[in-house]
């Protein structure tokens, strides 16, 4: 199960460069004979009013299910946002 990028986004690095080393991660598993099972991340509570974050974070998962047209894909940030896309707080640790 591949749950990679949180972090990355929150220190900031370039959106390209964690979607290279994902693709690099996921060509890795391939040819070590695993099929990838791929999910979305979360949102990050913590950065919700910071646009800037949660647009990149917007952008990666939508790379993901992208990547991960012919794969399993978890769609974690489906489960943990509204109707709207609201981030759904209560589901966070308090």
């Amino acid at each position: 199960i591949v749950n990679i990028g949180s972090v990355d986004i929150m220190k900031g690095r370039p959106l390209v460069q964690i979607e290279h080393d994902f693709r690099e991660l996921i060509n890795l598993m391939f040819k070590k004979g695993f099929t990838p099972i791929l999910t979305t991340l979360a949102p990050l509570a913590n950065f919700a009013h910071d646009e800037i974050t949660k647009t990149k974070l917007e952008r990666f998962n939508n790379f993901i299910k992208k990547e991960g047209e012919f794969l399993l894909v978890m769609d974690i940030w489906a489960c943990l946002v509204n109707e709207r896309g609201h981030i759904l707080f209560d589901c966070f640790q308090k």
